[in-house]
């Protein structure tokens, strides 16, 4: 990596007020990942995607996790292929019920076949084989429509998913020829998919689809969603920890090498149930909220059954109380008729009410769910992304509001001690609670691991997997380590596993 270069990148690292923009030399400490894919698991965000630097020899799955989306520890290694597998990359993570599963492509000696399917029981894993997916394809994306049914798309097709995620029940269709890296999020009943345009640049573009179900090959492009400096395009939508903004995670590319390829985040806002257009800049701007008290329904998407002209289901959610959904019921409707908000994100939610338009509380069932496949009653101990109100008889929705569980986000605070393990590490920390603890590594292996010792006592285990050519660092985070106000603190790290080489830790307080 040079040094001196006055490229610089827009994205969010240490600062918990702001992002701030990076000389290139600086770069290496950045989330290295290309494609990026993130998901809000209650309080956690987990992010997959490319890792980079890297080369068609790769055969691992990387994950990273963050609390706040701007500092993130990774990347750990997720899964490792066979060596036939390589290359793998463009890996999506998803929940299904209470397990959870990472789709990657692969370039696998199975003939025919080159998407692999991970299964773990928690997000942060350990993942083991699940299954192949059919079709010469890549960039993988899996989307469940508000009928829980599942729908595998790639670069350039679409096509019906089994409900255990093992095979397609039926043929792939479409031909959208310069475009990769789908998603598709669902909004007043269309299916909206975001990919890749690829040529004659690079940036995120939007299509839409008015059918009962996203298996067609009748999507109107729409145009650019995300343009700007270093080549937006290949990512996804996610949400503020609060829940209060959303998000695109979208790569940025520097000088158009693969080795440059980092994180970057935009923020983004729905209007009028579609995604208003986003330009990146070099400007530094706010950090994704963490303090508000905010509705959660507000400004996010929503779906329901058939609804009067003018009704749209996003008019719940918009904030205006002079406007409504307002549902269509017929004689041949098999199911009654409901209204479903998505919140982009998982919460713990605590209050839940809908309101009609003369501000009465609207006679309805409340659901929720985590993967619009499982669907029970809201419980105080339970996350949900998707709420589902069925009113009990035909009524209008005009107000929804959705709030969480009261919780301190924890953002970084001040460095309370900085040092490499060849000092003598002594340190006091300020007040009795927890803390951060910061790594950075160099690692030339996928294992490498080690546990850090408080004194005698253990009190953080951690991994890293490669993180590419010699000189190249990332960061690893011990989150919320307790330590006392009331005694001298000795660090001893002790090898675990791989070849690594550790910087420098930093211990912050937590805000």
């Amino acid at each position: 990596m040079s040094t001196g270069h006055n490229i610089i990148l827009a994205i969010a690292l240490l600062s918990g007020v702001q992002f701030t923009t990076y000389a290139q030399e600086e770069f290496p400490l950045a989330p290295r990942i290309a494609d990026a894919f993130i998901q809000k698991y209650g309080d956690w965000y987990y992010m997959t995607g490319t890792p980079c630097p890297g080369d068609w020899e790769m055969q691992w799955v990387g994950l990273w996790k963050s609390r706040d989306l701007v500092n993130w520890s990774g990347p750990m290694l997720a899964f490792e292929g066979d060596p036939r597998d390589r290359p793998m990359w463009a890996s999506e993570i998803h929940r299904k019920g209470d397990e959870y599963y990472i789709i990657t492509t692969c370039n696998t000696w199975n003939p025919g076949n080159t998407f692999m399917v991970q299964k773990a029981p928690a997000p942060d894993g350990p993942y083991s084989f699940y299954s192949f997916l059919p079709k010469r394809g890549l960039d993988p994306s899996i989307f469940v429509d508000t009928d829980g049914r599942s729908y595998l798309l790639d670069s350039e097709w679409i096509a019906p998913l089994s409900d255990d995620w093992t095979r397609i029940t039926n043929d792939y269709v479409g031909n959208r020829a310069n475009k990769e890296g789908p998603f598709m999020v669902k909004s007043d009943n269309d299916y909206l998919r975001f990919y890749a345009r690829i040529d004659p640049t690079y940036y995120m573009e939007m299509e839409v689809l008015k059918a009962d179900n996203p298996y067609s090959t009748d999507y109107v492009e729409q145009g650019e969603v995300l343009t700007g400096p270093w080549l937006p395009g290949h990512g996804c939508i996610t949400v503020s920890p609060d829940g209060s903004e959303l998000w695109y995670a979208a790569h940025a590319n520097t000088d158009g090498s693969w080795e440059t390829r980092a994180l970057a985040i935009d923020p983004m806002r729905f209007d009028e149930g579609r995604p208003v257009p986003t330009s990146r800049n070099d400007q530094p701007k706010p950090a994704p909220s963490i303090s508000r008290t905010v509705n959660l329904a507000r400004g996010k998407v929503a779906n329901s059954t058939a609804f009067a002209s003018g009704h749209e289901p996003h008019k719940a959610i918009d904030g205006d109380k002079s406007t409504w959904w307002e549902a269509v019921v017929t004689p041949a409707d098999t199911i009654a008729p409901y209204l479903e908000v998505d919140l982009m994100g998982e919460f713990l939610i605590d209050g839940i009410a809908a309101r009609t338009p003369d501000k009465k509380k609207a006679d309805a069932e409340v659901t929720v769910s985590c993967d619009r496949i499982n669907w029970s009653a809201p419980s105080s101990d339970r996350t949900a992304r998707y709420v589902r109100f069925t009113p009990a008889s035909p009524c209008r929705i005009a107000d929804v509001e959705i709030t969480r569980v009261p919780y301190h986000i924890p953002s970084r605070g001040k460095v309370v001690a900085s040092f490499s393990m060849t000092d003598d590490v002594k340190f006091t920390v300020p007040a009795t609670g927890l803390y951060d603890i910061e790594y950075v590594v160099e690692s030339r292996a996928l294992d490498s691991s080690w546990a850090l010792y408080d004194n005698s006592t253990l009190v953080a285990r951690e991994t890293v997997a490669n993180t590419g050519p010699a000189g190249n660092n990332t960061r690893i985070i011990s989150f919320d380590v307790p330590l006392s106000a009331d005694r001298v603190h000795n660090f001893k790290l002790v090898p675990l596993s791989g070849d690594y080489t550790i910087q420098k830790i930093t211990v912050y307080s937590q805000k």
